[in-house]
């Protein structure tokens, strides 16, 4: 049976990539999108949870689908295109999708700027994308650039097909973090593309069904 591990951002929970996951279920592929812990608990045990507890979460997500699948691929949004790198190293998986994956991040002073012009434009969603960082504790920002860290080092490594999106308009991740991580894979078999309307939620975005056909596209090729 073929599977596709979805793996949610930071700030974010499984119901994240529900509507990711009802296309590929239409398709005959078995999802899986395990809670990491991040969200999905009281605050307090979010602020004693490390980058270490987001990796074995995503581990066991792996290994609970292969169970029922032998053929699997594995799609990071955001924070999970980072953990996506540690299950491909461990498992080799038939592809591998990264979604406005974080390799450089706005500062401060970009964040407010740009918080600003969308107050002036009424452009709401992109503000949403905001609104939740400054409810995180700082221990878990702390274990997120330890967690990207973490993964840079293993895009050299990649070695399986790779499709790479980022949305140009992302107020949170550079979208040069796209370029770099298709640069530094080493699989030849990797893919690079920018949705010029989209933000970072990808699930929200006028462009969102063009997405989701391209992300089922390139996994059903390759599973």
């Amino acid at each position: 049976m073929k599977g596709c591990l979805l793996l949610h951002g930071f700030n974010g929970d499984p119901c994240d990539m529900n509507p990711l996951a009802d296309v590929f279920n239409e398709k005959n592929i078995l999802t899986h999108c395990p809670i990491l812990h991040v969200r999905d608990q009281p605050k307090k045990n979010l602020r004693r949870s490390t980058y270490l507890d987001w990796i074995q979460s995503a581990h066991q997500g792996y290994k609970e689908l292969s169970q029922q699948c032998s053929d699997i691929a594995v799609v990071g949004f955001s924070m999970g295109g980072l953990l996506a790198f540690h299950l491909t190293q461990r498992y080799q998986p038939k592809c591998m999708v990264t979604m406005g994956a974080p390799i450089y991040c706005l500062d401060g002073k970009n964040i407010l700027h740009d918080i600003s012009n969308s107050i002036k434009n009424k452009d709401y969603l992109r503000i949403l994308d905001y609104t939740a960082l400054f409810r995180i504790p700082l221990k878990a920002n702390y274990h997120f650039v330890k967690i990207l860290r973490s993964a840079k080092p293993l895009i050299k490594e990649l070695d399986v097909p790779l499709f790479v999106i980022q949305g140009r308009k992302d107020p949170i991740v550079k979208a040069k973090s796209a370029q770099y991580i298709f640069d530094h894979a080493k699989t030849p078999q990797k893919e690079i593309r920018y949705y010029d309307r989209t933000s970072h939620r990808f699930y929200g975005s006028v462009e969102t069904p063009i997405i989701f056909e391209d992300i089922v596209s390139f996994v059903s090729n390759h599973l």
